[in-house]
């Protein structure tokens, strides 16, 4: 396992860790065609890769200068807000193009919109859905993200 660093176009150099960083107004995690298994793109910096998704979300919540922050993380279904104690568990192989996208939401105090494009299997057929969840901080939204990638561990 391994976390790697763009450099260029096509080069990708292995890093140790990710450079301390605060919380991006946009981020994207998602299954890379070429070079690491995962990509990171963000507001903040370079783009980021790893070997498995939750060694980055790992990589993200030791690296960020955010504390802890309380879980407060409810669901999006269609205009309305329904609280949730975490988010189901999905296999990392489930996620989709565009993959995981985090946006901070303008409001005080600062919340994060978190979408999960996932495949899930409805009987014999796999069927792309869109999760949307809003999160109470950056920390809750990764440390929610990486439980449900391990399977509610954590």
């Amino acid at each position: 396992m391994a976390l790697w660093a763009r450099e260029g176009r096509r080069r990708w150099e292995a890093v140790r860790a990710l450079p301390p960083y605060s919380p991006p107004s946009f981020l994207r995690i998602a299954p890379s065609r070429e070079g690491p298994a995962w990509w990171l793109s963000w507001t903040v910096g370079p783009d980021f890769g790893a070997d498995a998704l939750p060694e980055l979300l790992e990589a993200l919540l030791r690296a960020t200068t955010s504390l802890p922050s309380p879980p407060e993380l409810k669901r999006v279904v269609g205009e309305h807000l329904e609280p949730v104690e975490e988010i189901p568990p999905f296999s990392p192989q489930a996620v989709r193009q565009p993959g995981l996208l985090l946006q901070r939401v303008q409001v005080q105090p600062a919340r994060w919109l978190l979408l999960l494009h996932l495949a899930r299997a409805k009987g014999k057929v796999l069927v792309p859905e869109v999760d949307r969840y809003l999160v109470g901080g950056w920390w809750a939204s990764l440390v929610a993200l990486k439980r449900a990638c391990e399977g509610g561990r954590g």
